[in-house]
C-alpha cells in the first residue's frame, strides 16, 4: 500500500492531496509530524477549493445560509424563552420532534440521492427535467400520505389540546420540505438560489417573529410563521427552476422507477439515522416533560451550530463535485474526499476542548439562564458531534462511489440500536441518557465506516486493473 500511494499521481493542476511531511523521530517528534500533517492537507484543501472557483463560490454561498441559519436563532431564540418561557418552549420542540418523522418520509432520501443524479446529467436538459418531474411527483405523493397519517395520529388521541393546534401549524415544514429544490440547486452547483431563498425566509421570520409574538400565548404561532416562511421560499424556488433553469414536467416511468430505486437505500438511511438522532427531544420530553424537553431541546440546537457550521456548506458543495468527479476519475475523487476528511477532524478535535470550556457561558449568553441539564446535555451532545464530523466525507463517499447497500446497512443496524438506546436511556437516566447512547452509537458507526473502507482497499478499488498492470510490470523492470 505505500508503494501504491507513493506512485500515485495527481492530474495536472490538482494539488499533490498525498504529500505528508516527513517524520520526527521520538514522541514528540510524532506529535508534531501529526500537527505538520494536519495543518498540510488544510493547505493543500484551501488550495484545491481555491483552484476551482466554482466550489469556492458555491462553499462561501452554503456558508452564509450557515451564518444566517445560526445567527439568526441566536438572537430569535433568547427572545422566544424569554417571552414563552421553557415550558411552552419545550411543547414547540415536542411537537417538531414528531412532524420531523414526516419530514424524513417525504425527503425519501432525495436530499442526497437526487443531488447526484441531477450533477451527473446536468449538461442534458431532457434527462434533467425527467429527474425533476420523478422526485417532485413522488414527494407531493408522500406529502399526501404524511397528511394522512397525522390527521390519524391526532385523531387515536383526544385530549390533546394545544399539542394537537401546533403540530398542525408546525406540518407546514413538511409541505415546505415537499416544495423545497434544494437538492436540485445543489446538483446544479448553482447554490447562489440556495442562499437567496435561505436567507430570505430567515429574515422574514425574524421580523414577523418580533413583530406578532409578544406573549406567553402567542407561542402557539411560532411554528404557523416558520411554516409560512419556508413554504413561500419553496413556492419561489419552482418558480426559478422552471423560468431560469427551463425545467419542464415530463412523466417518465422507466425515470420514476430509477428515482424510487435510487433513493430507496438512503431512504432506509435516513429513516434509520434520523431514528436516533430526531428520537431524543421526542423521548425526553415523553418521560421527562416539556421542561427537560425544552432544555435538551436548546442544547441539541446549539451542538447542531457546532456540528453543521462551516463543515455542512463544504459537504453539500463537494457532494455533487465529487460524484461528478467519480464517473470520470475515481481516483482523483477519492483523494479530495479523504483530503477533507482529515483537514475536518483536525480542526473539529482541537475545537472541543475550548467548547466544552465555554459553554457554560454560552448558554447563558444565549437563554439567560445556567441550567445544568442544558450545559450537561450541551456537552456530551458536543463530543458526539466531533465522532460525527470525523466520519462525514468517508460516510458521504459511499454514496458518492454507489456504494448505497453499505451506507444502508450500517445505519439501518444503528439505528434500530440507537432508538432502542435512546428511549432506554432517557427511562432510566432522564437527558443524560439519549446524550450519551449517541456517542457510543456515533463512535461505533465512525469505527464500522473506517474497517468498510480499509477492508474493501479503496486505492486498489479505485485504481482501473490497466492502470495496475502497468504498474506492476513497470516494477517489474525496475528490478
Amino acid at each position: 500500500m505505500t508503494d501504491l500511494k507513493a506512485n500515485i499521481k495527481t492530474s495536472p493542476g490538482a494539488p499533490a492531496v498525498l504529500d505528508c511531511p516527513v517524520p520526527h523521530p521520538g514522541k514528540m517528534g510524532r506529535a508534531w509530524n501529526l500537527i505538520r500533517t494536519a495543518l498540510a492537507q488544510l493547505r493543500q484543501l484551501r488550495a484545491y477549493t481555491t483552484a476551482s472557483p466554482e466550489i469556492l463560490h458555491n462553499i462561501c454561498a452554503l456558508g452564509l445560509i450557515q451564518v444566517a441559519t445560526y445567527s439568526l436563532p441566536l438572537v430569535t431564540l433568547p427572545y422566544v424563552l424569554r417571552v414563552v418561557g421553557i415550558q411552552r418552549y419545550g411543547i414547540l420542540a415536542f411537537a417538531s420532534s414528531f412532524i420531523a418523522y414526516l419530514v424524513i418520509l417525504t425527503d425519501y432520501g432525495f436530499r442526497l440521492s437526487a443531488p447526484r443524479a441531477i450533477s451527473v446529467h446536468r449538461d442534458d436538459p431532457v434527462r434533467v427535467s425527467a429527474i425533476f418531474s420523478a422526485v417532485v411527483f413522488i414527494k407531493l405523493l408522500l406529502l399526501l400520505i404524511s397528511s394522512v397519517v397525522l390527521w390519524a395520529g391526532l385523531r387515536l388521541k383526544q385530549d390533546l389540546g394545544v399539542y394537537r393546534t401546533v403540530a398542525y401549524y408546525t406540518f407546514g415544514l413538511v409541505i415546505a420540505n415537499a416544495l423545497s429544490l434544494t437538492w436540485f440547486f445543489q446538483g446544479m452547483e448553482r447554490m447562489k438560489y440556495i442562499t437567496y431563498l435561505s436567507i430570505g425566509s430567515k429574515l422574514l421570520y425574524t421580523v414577523l417573529l418580533f413583530t406578532f409574538i409578544r406573549k406567553g400565548a402567542d407561542f402557539i404561532y411560532i411554528p404557523l410563521i416558520s411554516s409560512v416562511t419556508e413554504v413561500l421560499a419553496g413556492a419561489i424556488g419552482i418558480a426559478i427552476a422552471v423560468n431560469i433553469f427551463k425545467v419542464r414536467l415530463v412523466f417518465s416511468r422507466y425515470e420514476l422507477v430509477t428515482t424510487l430505486r435510487e433513493g430507496w437505500h438512503t431512504f432506509v438511511s435516513s429513516v434509520s439515522i434520523n431514528a436516533y438522532t430526531v428520537t431524543p427531544v421526542f423521548a425526553v420530553g415523553l418521560f421527562g416533560g416539556p421542561r427537560l424537553a425544552g432544555c435538551y431541546s436548546v442544547a441539541e440546537r446549539l451542538a447542531s451550530l457546532f456540528q453543521t457550521f462551516p463543515i455542512a456548506s463544504v459537504l453539500q458543495a463537494l457532494y455533487p463535485r465529487l460524484s461528478n468527479i467519480y464517473s470520470r476519475k475515481p481516483l482523483e475523487s477519492y483523494r479530495v474526499m479523504m483530503l477533507a476528511q482529515h483537514a475536518t477532524t483536525f480542526v473539529y478535535i482541537i475545537s472541543l476542548p475550548v467548547l466544552l470550556a465555554v459553554s457554560p457561558f454560552a448558554i447563558h449568553l444565549v437563554t439567560n439562564s445556567t441550567s445544568p441539564e442544558t450545559i450537561t446535555s450541551f456537552r456530551l451532545l458536543a463530543i458526539g458531534v466531533v465522532c460525527i464530523n470525523a466520519n462525514a466525507f468517508r460516510v458521504q463517499f459511499l454514496l458518492v462511489s454507489g456504494r448505497h447497500n453499505v451506507y444502508s446497512r450500517i445505519h439501518m443496524c444503528f439505528g434500530v440500536a440507537g432508538s432502542g438506546a435512546v428511549f432506554l436511556g432517557a427511562y432510566f437516566f432522564s437527558y443524560v441518557g439519549p446524550a450519551v447512547g449517541l456517542i457510543v452509537v456515533n463512535v461505533l458507526v465512525l469505527l464500522w465506516t473506517q474497517w468498510e473502507v480499509s477492508r474493501q482497499g479503496p486505492y486498489e478499488q479505485l485504481v482501473s486493473v490497466p492502470e495496475r498492470a502497468g504498474r506492476i510490470f513497470s516494477k517489474a523492470n525496475q528490478k
